[in-house]
C-alpha cells in the first residue's frame, strides 16, 4: 500500500517524513535483495540515461 494514500500528510513536514519513510522501505528492499544475490544491483549498465536540455529550448510535443 502506498504510504502517503494510507496516511494522508497534510503540508511540507508531514510529507516529508513520509517521504523519508518510503526511502526507508525503498533501502531495506535493495539492501535484502543485495544480500541475497551477493552483489549490488546498481551499475552503469542499469542506469537511467537523463538528456539535459538548454534553458532556451523548449521539450518537445
Amino acid at each position: 500500500m502506498n504510504l502517503q494514500k494510507k496516511h494522508k500528510p497534510q503540508g511540507l513536514k508531514a510529507n516529508r517524513k513520509i517521504a523519508k519513510a518510503g526511502g526507508k522501505v525503498a533501502k531495506t528492499a535493495r539492501d535484502d535483495l543485495e544480500q541475497k544475490l551477493g552483489e549490488t544491483i546498481i551499475s552503469k549498465g542499469n542506469r537511467l540515461n537523463y538528456k539535459y536540455l538548454e534553458d532556451n529550448k523548449k521539450l518537445p510535443q
